[in-house]
């Protein structure tokens, strides 16, 4: 067995670097565990005041911010601040820093900077919501679809009845805006949403060429047909769903995809869907995809169809 590594065999320096590394091992998968992922939606939803801006000016300890929009809240000033080395010096390890460059066209999700007993120190000075996620630089090309979204989320956000707010939400896969459609397929996923209503535009989703959501949208798919449905789905629909999953399957280049028809095809769990997977899991180049066919032909052994 090889020694056990003694940091006075190592040198000053050396020390301090294997110090260094075991601390970065310990913190990180504290990091990580509290690490959330928030889409537009959340953001917007969760932070007390969302502005698009100009970064006008990037002194020391704040930036600059002329205000354009109010798009949640209540802001009355031309101008604010957003105060940040601090956070950058307190940030979490792993966390990405936070830079403003003067001339940025940003969108903020902002809460008030307040000072050690909670009270709010200044009317105009902020800090970002969620560290480096409050602040999105809206690209020059599909700018107008960032704030298109951002609206879009705001009105959402400010619906207080769960029945119409998960209407609205539902109905974001039906938009022509990515953005949208993408906050529309998590947010459905995340709620278990889904329902009859929207299976036309999940279909279309999945058949879109080149689609960036198809993946998602057969999980959609799939979870709705494993539904109890108050009448019998017609036998045409089941039957291009199994073909759709089919030849998804047989063309798709992404494994992700190819995953999703497979559960797309174990929900429908006809003799055809189980000949499909059998012969997905014998053959596909994916060894994730194989597993999850062989896992779906076990389970589906002594369904009855």
């Amino acid at each position: 067995m090889g020694e056990i590594l003694r940091l006075d065999s190592v040198g000053k320096g050396g020390a301090l670097v294997v110090l260094f590394v075991l601390l970065c091992i310990w913190l990180a998968p504290v990091a990580a565990a509290d690490e959330i992922h928030l889409d537009l939606y959340e953001k917007i939803a969760l932070a007390p005041l969302v502005v698009q801006g100009e970064v006008v000016r990037d002194p020391q300890r704040r930036a600059t911010i002329r205000v354009n929009e109010v798009i949640k809240g209540e802001y009355p000033h031309a101008e604010l601040s957003v105060a940040f080395r601090l956070v950058n010096f307190e940030r979490p390890f792993g966390q990405e820093k936070i830079v403003f460059s003067e001339g940025e066209e940003v969108l903020l999700c902002l809460v008030p900077l307040r000072r050690s007993n909670g009270s709010v120190s200044h009317s105009d000075r902020f800090i970002l919501f969620k560290g480096s996620d409050g602040k999105i630089v809206l690209p020059a090309e599909g700018r107008q679809a960032w704030l298109d979204a951002a609206r879009r989320a705001a009105e959402i956000a400010a619906i207080e009845e769960s029945g119409p707010l998960f209407d609205a939400l539902r109905g974001l896969v039906w938009s022509e805006n990515p953005l949208l459609v993408e906050i529309g397929l998590r947010q459905i996923a995340k709620h278990k949403l889904v329902d009859e209503s929207i299976l036309p535009a999940l279909l279309g989703l999945v058949n879109e060429p080149h689609g960036a959501f198809g993946a998602r949208a057969l999980e959609l798919t799939a979870e709705l047909l494993q539904k109890p449905s108050r009448h019998e789905r017609p036998l045409a629909i089941r039957e291009h769903l199994v073909s759709l999953a089919t030849t998804l399957a047989d063309q798709s280049g992404d494994p992700g995809t190819r995953r999703a028809a497979v559960r797309l095809l174990a929900s429908e769990g006809t003799l055809a869907a189980r000949a499909k997977l059998q012969a997905i899991a014998e053959a596909d180049p994916s060894q994730d995809v194989r597993y999850e066919a062989a896992v779906a032909v076990y389970r589906l052994r002594n369904v009855p169809r």
